[in-house]
């Protein structure tokens, strides 16, 4: 991944938008990548945000997209000591 700007920050960490740097991607794929603050407390809590994330994506239902109201994560990884959490990027933050 190549980080292309930073989306924003909160307690746990801070979301960039990066973009996919992989042959087999689709060409000008981007992503949101969650980086979370280094710590034993931090790394737990990223854990199970993608055990939840990932239960969810099993569960649901592919064909109703109606129904389909969390963001996919799509990946994780460490980089630093950071647990990071690859997802879809969308259009609007959480806040917004």
């Amino acid at each position: 991944y190549r980080v292309v700007s930073l989306l924003g920050r909160g307690s746990f960490g801070i979301v960039v938008r990066a973009a996919v740097i992989d042959d087999s991607a689709a060409p000008n794929t981007e992503v949101a990548i969650k980086i979370l603050r280094k710590g034993a407390s931090f790394l737990a809590q990223g854990k199970r945000e993608w055990q939840v994330l990932q239960y969810i994506r099993k569960h649901q239902s592919p064909t109703d997209e109606s129904q389909n109201f969390v963001v996919n994560a799509l990946d994780c990884f460490f980089q630093n000591d950071h647990f990071c959490i690859v997802f879809e990027l969308l259009s609007d933050t959480l806040y917004e």
